[in-house]
């Protein structure tokens, strides 16, 4: 299959498209035939070389991803061939103390597309069913490969930590990037009312 891939950390011009191994799923594992996958910036700190993960080049980025179920490793039970699907970021463990309160971000024990799977960036990725998802179709590939780190943390912020109640008013920093656009239609889809600001490099 075709996938983009670096060799070394750098800039843009260090991903190259490349011929990689078909990859098949294991036991517990799905095939997916990928439709869309966002840029996120961890994508841009792992080429980088300046994020916190442990990454061995050469690497197939892509942690946002969304597409339809090609193939199902053995055991697979409760998916079908055709369903739409976006991997989840991570894959908890459900059992240390973090994910046993609510906590599923502090997992001792996560696995991270493109770190634990392949990345996005290919025509295919296998990944195991914990990891899935199942996408409606009224969402678009586009929107649903891009929302799921943007939202995801916007509505921590907002709703989990900030608590955020119908009639409040919300400053949001940053209303310009995927976060901020993001905390914006959240915010007003609750009923606040908001206030952006943004800055340019003057």
């Amino acid at each position: 299959m075709k996938a983009v891939v670096f060799h070394e950390f750098g800039g843009l011009d260090c991903l190259q498209l490349a011929d990689v191994p078909d990859p098949k799923p294991g036991p517990g594992e799905v095939l997916i035939d990928i439709a869309a996958a966002a840029l996120n910036h961890l994508d841009v700190d792992v080429r980088e070389g300046i994020s916190r993960f442990p990454v061995e080049p050469p690497f197939i980025l892509g942690v946002e991803v969304v597409g339809r179920i090609a193939e199902l490793g053995e055991g697979v039970e409760g998916w079908e061939v055709g369903d739409r699907v976006m991997p989840y970021l991570m894959n908890t463990c459900g059992n240390c103390k973090y994910c046993r309160r609510g906590d599923e971000s502090l997992c001792v024990a996560a696995g991270f597309i493109s770190f634990s799977t392949s990345g996005g960036y290919a025509e295919q990725l296998v990944c195991p069913i914990g990891h899935l998802m199942r996408v409606p179709e009224e969402l678009s590939d586009e929107a649903a490969a891009a929302l799921q780190i943007a939202f995801g943390t916007a509505w921590h912020m907002l709703f989990t930590r900030g608590r955020l109640a119908l009639g409040e008013t919300v400053m949001i920093n940053a209303v310009g990037s995927g976060i901020g656009s993001a905390a914006v239609q959240l915010a007003q889809l609750a009923g606040a009312t908001v206030i952006g600001n943004a800055s340019s490099d003057e």
